[in-house]
């Protein structure tokens, strides 16, 4: 397991969530493949907050990659990009949100202290069926 998806999946039950990895590997193409060509991981929280959370986890270095992956309607090779309506439709569901986790590259073998900075983007429908993004902190995943 990356150390992006054991990051994410600690911070997640921290906050009262269920964590799934979504994530499978093929071992004929070698390659790997997202619930819906962008969710890594799921998680699910019940109560008086619910809130259902689908989350593509990176480095921070490649946030901005991972948002153009699930918002441009024309992928890198031309192509219709089928993610952004797939988004839309989780996102018209009450109480969801998908969130692109970029964490720091982890600490060379030997480094002391804990590496815990992490880029955050919502990414949100507008009332025009339109997605945009947002910033977010750790903090405000609550």
């Amino acid at each position: 397991m990356s150390s992006y998806n054991t990051k994410t999946i600690k911070y997640l039950q921290s906050i009262n969530h269920m964590v799934q990895l979504t994530e499978t590997w093929n071992h004929f193409s070698k390659k790997k493949k997202d619930l819906f060509g962008f969710c890594d991981c799921i998680a699910i929280r019940g109560g008086k907050s619910p809130s259902l959370i689908m989350a593509q986890l990176t480095s921070r270095s490649n946030v901005s990659t991972r948002y153009r992956k699930i918002t441009d309607s024309i992928d890198k090779d031309g192509n219709i990009n089928p993610i952004p309506e797939r988004a839309k439709i989780w996102l018209s569901i009450p109480n969801t949100r998908i969130l692109i986790f970029g964490w720091d590259n982890p600490k060379p073998i030997g480094k002391t202290g804990v590496n815990k900075e992490c880029r955050i983007l919502e990414i949100c429908l507008d009332n025009d069926n339109k997605l945009f993004k947002r910033e977010l902190k750790l903090d405000d995943i609550n």
